[in-house]
């Protein structure tokens, strides 16, 4: 989750640095994030875990999940606000 979390806010800091379409492959990486905190809390509620562990690891796993949402919003709100001459040809 750090990595996939730490990819998503490097992207969202390049699309604020050059104004440019990035949510596209941001919304990709949320689904994966979605996609491991959803096991993460599987593995949480199978016990598999002591519960101080697994009472930590579930507000880690919360707030990783919160960061890639916030990178997503982000970077949506930069492509709305960018000008259409700075925005990213490629990306449309």
């Amino acid at each position: 989750m750090t990595e996939v979390a730490l990819d998503m806010w490097r992207t969202a800091a390049d699309a604020y640095g050059d104004r440019s379409h990035r949510s596209a492959g941001l919304a990709e990486d949320d689904k994966e994030m979605d996609i491991l905190h959803g096991r993460l809390m599987g593995e949480i509620a199978a016990e598999a875990m002591p519960m101080p562990v697994a009472s930590q690891v579930t507000l880690l796993a919360r707030f990783y999940e919160r960061l890639g949402d916030h990178a997503v919003n982000l970077a949506r709100r930069v492509e709305r606000l960018a000008p259409p001459c700075e925005r990213d040809p490629v990306a449309g």
